[in-house]
């Protein structure tokens, strides 16, 4: 279990493998009022919107390279962790939660300086099977070809007082994720979880995000 209130938790750490959707999740999250937000849900749908219009007007057909256009870190590259770790602004004194996004190994290459990290909670991405839409997405558009080495939940791999384990956090389903309903089970997690409600924002910019990774996957890739 996690702890009994939320208010003992300052940052909010978000562990993803490549092409998996991670930067899109912190995106969505930060639009709960508990944390640090770069930008308001509105100003992030009408991102996302404004996104979606350029997507449909300069790349009809997606190719494997202009597939990255279709990412969303630009969104949010406050919660990036290598740049947010090394600066030596952070931690960010608020008194709302902060959210820090990155891959496994971006982590562990920080192993020494990661308990400057306060008081994290933890979301861990599954890791895709190599047959489902994320999974396709990360190894045959995105030419990724990541293997799951050390990446499982709970995590002994990265270490911090607060530990990737049950007890300071959980592991999300990714392929349920990627799914129409992705912003409503994230929801129910977050609630279940943290005790923290995800506004409704959330379903209108996930239905955005789908409709880019579906037209990639729908798409045959030259």
């Amino acid at each position: 279990m996690l702890p009994a209130s939320f208010d003992q938790i300052k940052t909010l750490c978000i562990v993803f493998p490549g092409a998996a959707g991670g930067h899109h999740l912190a995106n969505l999250i930060s639009c709960c009022d508990e944390f640090i937000q770069y930008h308001t849900p509105v100003e992030l749908l009408a991102l996302y919107v404004k996104h979606d219009q350029y997507l449909d007007t300069y790349i009809p057909r997606p190719n494997r390279i202009s597939v990255q256009d279709y990412k969303a870190h630009f969104f949010d590259l406050n919660h990036y962790f290598v740049d947010k770790i090394d600066s030596p602004e952070y931690p960010i004194e608020s008194d709302k939660i902060d959210i820090i996004a990155g891959h496994t190994h971006m982590f562990h290459a920080k192993q020494s300086i990661l308990e400057k990290i306060p008081s994290p909670a933890w979301i861990m991405m599954s890791w895709p099977a190599d047959n489902t839409p994320p999974g396709i997405r990360r190894i045959k558009m995105n030419s990724q070809h990541q293997v799951p080495g050390t990446y499982h939940w709970p995590n002994t791999y990265i270490t911090h007082t607060n530990s990737l384990s049950d007890e300071y956090g959980f592991n999300l389903n990714t392929e349920q994720f990627w799914t129409k309903d992705g912003a409503v089970h994230l929801r129910e997690l977050l609630l279940n979880n943290f005790g923290i409600h995800l506004p409704a924002v959330a379903d209108d910019i996930h239905a955005i995000w789908r409709k880019w990774m579906t037209k990639v996957l729908d798409t045959e890739i030259l």
